[in-house]
C-alpha cells in the first residue's frame, strides 16, 4: 500500500524475482541477499515509483516492496 514500507535502511533482504541489468547483462537470481541502502521518497502523482535501492552483487538495484522478502536466517550470503 502506498506510504507503507516493510523495510528500513540497513535491513538485509532477499529478492523474489530474477532481475536482468541491461547495462552489463548481469542476472540477479531469486534468493540473492541484498542490503537496503536507500528509501525512495513517494510523490503523490507517481504511484509506480520504486520503493528501495538495494545493494546486491556490488550494484545499486531498484526494487518494489513486493519484490523483496526479509532475510531471516543465519545462512551463507550469496
Amino acid at each position: 500500500m502506498l506510504g507503507e514500507r516493510n523495510y528500513n535502511i540497513g535491513d538485509l533482504v532477499i529478492n523474489k524475482m530474477p532481475v536482468e541489468l541491461s547495462i552489463d547483462g548481469l542476472i540477479i537470481r531469486p534468493g540473492e541477499v541484498g542490503l537496503i541502502i536507500s528509501l525512495i521518497p513517494y510523490r503523490e502523482f507517481m504511484y509506480h515509483d520504486y520503493d528501495y535501492i538495494v545493494l546486491i552483487q556490488g550494484r545499486d538495484v531498484f526494487f518494489f516492496d513486493h519484490e523483496l522478502s526479509p532475510h531471516k536466517h543465519k545462512q551463507d550470503i550469496k
